[in-house]
């Protein structure tokens, strides 16, 4: 039942755009304004355009100064918290921003952080089904 609704509303939508497209470039036409509705539509495009290009500025990448690749983390962590955390700053003060150029390549790099945790955890024999055995494998 979702379908037949979803195809009526599809062409509620749909069908006003598509006889109004024609039909106003047949109005425009007809009464003269064609010309200037195209001249206009031009210089709002190019305006809107230049407004972007003048607001949305790339920004420079920064550097990343020693301070605060230094974060010694939470003071209640355990030791293998505070290992991990050490693992994930020295990844931190391994990347270039020069990679961090689109979301998918900042979700990348998310994955490589949790990567570097969930190895270190591997290597030490804390990980089983996925999870962390917090409780049974502390010292």
């Amino acid at each position: 039942m979702a379908i037949p609704r979803l195809a009526l509303l599809a062409v509620a939508f749909l069908l006003p755009a598509a006889s109004l497209i024609p039909l106003g470039t047949l109005w425009l036409w007809d009464h003269g304004y064609i010309v200037h509705w195209a001249i206009g539509t031009c210089l709002a495009v190019a305006g809107v355009y230049y407004l972007e290009r003048r607001l949305i500025v790339p920004l420079p990448a920064e550097v990343v100064t020693d301070a605060d690749v230094t974060d010694p983390g939470d003071r209640g962590w355990t030791w293998r918290q505070a290992e991990a955390w050490a693992d994930v700053m020295r990844l931190a003060a391994s990347v270039q921003a020069e990679r961090m150029t689109s979301r998918d390549a900042v979700l990348g790099l998310g994955l490589e952080g949790w990567g570097t945790i969930w190895s270190q955890a591997a290597n030490a024999g804390r990980v089983v089904k996925g999870t962390f055995l917090t409780r049974s494998t502390t010292p």
